[in-house]
């Protein structure tokens, strides 16, 4: 008889999917995300210290809206001053200012089942030539300047 014991809980591969818990570990996850990630998000508050960057092929999928909710902490700000203007080229955008940030041209990303929240910042998410971008379930509510 041959025995064989199935390792892929063991490493992360396209596919893989881990029930997060803390504002460290889904910032981690997020960047180290790579071809086919699903990073599931456990209902609480993470407060950010800084812009999540989504890559192609991610999705981010909290345990509901009003149950997961993503919020900047509190040296996590937009200067006001930097809000963009829609007459300006996109690239002198301060995006520094947003929760969450695509890539540039990163196909393939969803995110669900969450709230975005951030009373100091600009808004809830960036992004320029994305395509495939499947957003649901989303509360999206209290920022400078808009989701």
């Amino acid at each position: 008889m041959r025995y064989f014991i199935h390792l892929a809980f063991l490493l992360p591969s396209p596919g893989f999917s881990a029930q997060l818990e803390t504002s460290e570990a889904l910032i981690k996850a997020v960047s180290e995300a790579s071809g086919e990630t699903i990073i599931e998000i456990a209902a609480g508050t993470f407060q950010l210290p800084g812009q999540l960057v989504i890559k192609k092929g991610t999705t981010l999928k909290g345990a509901g809206m009003e149950k997961t909710i993503l919020t900047n902490a509190s040296n996590f700000n937009g200067n006001p001053a930097t809000l963009p203007d829609p007459e300006q080229n996109f690239k002198k955008f301060d995006r520094s200012g947003y929760l969450i940030q695509f890539e540039e041209n990163a196909s393939d990303i969803t995110i669900s089942d969450l709230t975005l929240t951030g009373p100091n910042l600009h808004g809830a998410i960036f992004g320029w030539g994305n395509q495939k971008i499947h957003l649901h379930h989303l509360k999206i509510a209290d920022f400078m300047y808009s989701g």
